[in-house]
């Protein structure tokens, strides 16, 4: 990172304790550094004229006047954005749900992603794939990086072995060390595992380091992993990227649509071995053996798998 860079973030940057609010959206952060993040990676503002517009956020900060919401606790910095808020809720103050490609608000988050889906299949699902995406912007960014158009073979690199298509050839190398058979070669210093791929090696090794080089540009907490990193903004971006093919809902983790689909299903695979319920999902067994059958053996009874 050039000089100039650093000195100027570290120029940016402020004790934590103050809360710094972006000029050209309601988003607050608690140092001046995710500030300049924030303007140069969600407004495209370089560092050089954030300075300015940062100098105006740190001067007016304290000074600002909060406008809050009568229906529920949210505060906005003027009455535009207040207003622009209050259009979410009816009469009556019950919150409605905004399309993500219209004004147009429904009642529920089901009529409105069925909406969406209806309406504005073209700016949410890549034709190429048809994966679906939350907001139309998620839809964008995925076929402008997994669906490059520059006229570049992005999967030429092929493993000879298993057929499988890379972006480069250092993720084909890892690739054919980990999945195809090769030994792993690089070892830890530091312990006796060792890994396929030398980007696992270093993700390893920030263990050891108590290295958190990932952080939230919206809440300030780091992460050790870009993947944790990203899970973890999922809560602040609304980002639901799991869509259920059975009915309108979607899930932030694939987890979470994996226990959904069991209600479509109507198996129940988990029965508990101290009666005879039987539950589509591992968890609401879990919950089960705590509630009904903590006494019998402290909360450690079995489940088994039934086929």
């Amino acid at each position: 990172m050039p000089f100039f860079r650093c000195s100027m973030l570290h120029e940016l940057s402020d004790p934590v304790g103050k809360i710094f609010r972006c000029k050209l959206c309601p988003q607050e952060y608690t140092t001046l550094y995710l500030m300049a993040r924030h303007l140069e990676r969600l407004h495209n503002v370089t560092l050089e004229r954030a300075r300015d517009k940062l100098q105006y956020v740190k001067n007016t900060t304290k000074q600002e006047k909060r406008y809050r919401c009568k229906y529920c606790d949210k505060t906005y910095v003027n009455t535009t954005y207040l207003k622009r808020h209050l259009l979410k809720h009816e009469k009556n103050g019950h919150l409605l749900y905004k399309c993500c490609c219209c004004d147009r608000y429904f009642k529920t988050e089901e009529e409105t992603h069925q909406h969406e889906l209806d309406t504005h299949r073209d700016r949410l699902e890549c034709k190429i794939c048809e994966k679906t995406f939350a907001k139309p912007d998620l839809a964008l960014r995925h076929k402008r990086y997994a669906h490059a158009s520059d006229g570049k073979d992005r999967t030429k690199y092929i493993c000879p072995q298993c057929g499988k298509k890379f972006l480069s050839r250092i993720t084909l190398s890892d690739h054919e060390r980990a999945e195809c058979g090769k030994t792993p070669i690089y070892a830890c210093n530091k312990c006796d595992k060792h890994y396929s791929s030398y980007s696992s090696l270093k993700m390893h090794q920030t263990v050891h380091e108590n290295q958190l080089p990932f952080v939230c540009n919206f809440c300030g907490k780091k992460f050790r992993t870009k993947g944790q990193l990203k899970v973890h903004e999922r809560g602040h971006t609304g980002e639901k990227p799991f869509r259920c093919d059975k009915c309108p809902r979607s899930f932030p983790y694939r987890q979470s649509l994996q226990t959904h689909m069991t209600t479509h299903t109507g198996v129940k695979r988990y029965g508990c071995t101290e009666c005879d319920r039987k539950f589509s999902c591992i968890t609401n067994m879990q919950s089960h053996r705590r509630v009904h059958h903590k006494a019998i053996d402290g909360g450690a009874s079995k489940t088994e798998e039934v086929h």
